[in-house]
């Protein structure tokens, strides 16, 4: 079969213009995880951050008022921290039961709202000391969280479970998908994840945690 020169400045241009939709939607992307500091994009979704912060510190936690930051605290806070040693003096910390009173978590606030956990989770949540399983489990959480708010009529397809990490486990997640054996998670890492660079992660994890926020307050 003989192709033309037309024929192939044709397919060409074709080419070109698929490439520049590419772009402009990656461009799009980008702006809607992250406006430009400065713009009215910008200022506006800091509105809605603050609103966020302030109704879910007011009235989404169990026994009262509770502060949290977005995504700072609440990302970090992600399972219960016992801050007191076994081997300390008794007289010195008499209210060593009552830790988990001052370690909200995420699953505090779910539980709180809607009466019942993600699929896979409890209340006392803890996470293995290893740094590799930690964050594997982290994923696993934060996917788990994911699909119970989605089963609950969320609209939140546009955040994976990495967004939710802190920016350490994030390139800790990026190191595991991308060395591991594990067929399972190197397919995960293919075909579903998208790689931040950490200069704007924190931004992508301030939005992705501000929509779960408004996703959650959106079904309860």
């Amino acid at each position: 079969m003989e192709i033309s020169h037309d024929q192939l400045d044709s397919d060409e241009s074709i080419a070109e213009r698929l490439c520049a939709r590419y772009l402009e939607s990656e461009e799009k992307n980008q702006q809607f995880f992250a406006p430009e500091e400065g713009s009215k994009a910008f200022d506006y979704f800091q509105k809605v951050v603050n609103a966020t912060q302030t109704w879910f510190s007011l009235f989404g936690w169990p026994e009262g008022p509770h502060s949290l930051s977005i995504p700072e605290t609440i990302r970090r806070d992600v399972q219960k921290i016992q801050f007191y040693s076994s081997s300390s003096p008794p007289k010195k910390f008499s209210r060593q039961y009552d830790f988990s009173k001052y370690n909200k978590t995420i699953y505090d606030v779910i539980l709180h709202l809607s009466g019942k956990l993600p699929p896979g989770i409890n209340s006392n949540q803890s996470l293995p000391v290893d740094n590799v399983e930690r964050v594997i489990q982290l994923h696993s959480q934060h996917a788990s969280l994911l699909d119970f708010i989605t089963a609950q009529g969320g609209c939140i397809s546009h955040v994976l479970p990495e967004f939710l990490l802190e920016p350490r486990d994030y390139k800790k997640w990026l190191e595991i998908t991308t060395s591991t054996k594990n067929t399972a998670l190197s397919t995960l890492k293919r075909n579903y994840s998208v790689s931040i660079d950490m200069d704007n992660f924190e931004a992508w994890s301030k939005r992705a945690w501000t929509d779960v926020f408004l996703q959650i307050y959106k079904v309860n």
